[in-house]
C-alpha cells in the first residue's frame, strides 16, 4: 500500500470521527494535514479555515493553507493557494510573507 493511499484511508476515518466530535481541533488539524499530504487542496483549506474560524474561500484561508502546505514540503500546492489569494485580493499584505516562505522552501533557494 502506497503512503498516499494510507493517508487517504486515514483521512476518510478522521472525517467520520469529525462527525462524532466536530469541535475537536486536534482531529480537524490532523485531517487537514492528511489532505495536504494527499494534495487535496480544497478539503485541506476548508478544514484549516474551520479550525481558525475564517471563511473557507477567503484569501486568508488560501494563505493559511499555503503556509501549512509549505510546512509539509508541498511547494506546488502552496504556490497554487498563494496565487489564488493574490487573485482574490492582490493588496493582501500577508501574500509577500507567503511568497517569501515559498521561495525559501524551494530546492533552488536551498542550493544557494
Amino acid at each position: 500500500v502506497r503512503f498516499e493511499q494510507l493517508l487517504a484511508k486515514i483521512a476518510s476515518l478522521l472525517a467520520k470521527a469529525m462527525e462524532w466530535n466536530p469541535g475537536s481541533s486536534d482531529l480537524r488539524y490532523t485531517l487537514g494535514m492528511c489532505y495536504v499530504n494527499v494534495s487535496d487542496r480544497d478539503r485541506a483549506r476548508r478544514n484549516f479555515a474551520a479550525l481558525f474560524g475564517i471563511p473557507p474561500d477567503s484569501p486568508q484561508a488560501f494563505l493559511l493553507a499555503a503556509d501549512l502546505a509549505l510546512q509539509e514540503k508541498h511547494g506546488a500546492d502552496a504556490e497554487t493557494q498563494i496565487l489564488e489569494a493574490m487573485k482574490q485580493r492582490p493588496d493582501l499584505p500577508e501574500v509577500d510573507f507567503a511568497f517569501d516562505g515559498y521561495h525559501n522552501s524551494s530546492p533552488a533557494s536551498r542550493s544557494r
